[in-house]
């Protein structure tokens, strides 16, 4: 074997281990992405963490659960991570689903796939709001 065509396929072989273990891990469960949801979870709207909330449309992910505004003081919460490999999905509102920017699945409002790879619905969580308070509250599982 000559010894340019010997360098070159050393060199190949060493860019595939730096190169697979990266791809790989982009697939893997996202480091952020936490337990489901257990206990009860209430959001103050008047701090302004949650200040999103308070908006038609906004969302906020506290945890591993995203909780968005669907108008009039209506509030959804679902597990905001991905069925399909673990990553934190984003609320759409001029969509009105959530999308996972890993691998391009998409979700509708009450968990369902719309779109895979993902095979498995997000789990949705029972919201009430108190306008007196101005708390959302979510029951966890």
């Amino acid at each position: 074997m000559e010894r340019r065509k010997a360098l070159q396929q050393m060199f190949l072989g060493t860019g595939t281990l730096m190169v697979v273990p990266a791809a790989l891990a982009s697939c893997s469960k996202s480091a952020s992405a936490g337990a489901p949801l257990t206990g009860d979870l209430t959001l103050d709207l008047t701090n302004s963490k949650y200040s999103q909330l308070t908006q038609s449309g906004g969302s906020v992910i506290v945890g591993s659960t995203i909780v968005v505004n669907t108008g009039s003081n209506n509030f959804i919460a679902l597990s905001a991570i991905c069925t399909h490999a673990g990553c934190l999905v984003e609320y759409q509102s001029s969509q009105k689903d959530f999308y996972c920017p890993c691998h391009g699945s998409v979700f509708s409002t009450s968990g369902s796939v719309m779109r895979g790879p993902a095979g498995s619905p997000l789990a949705k969580y029972q919201t009430t709001y108190d306008a007196t308070a101005k708390t959302v509250t979510v029951k966890g599982a």
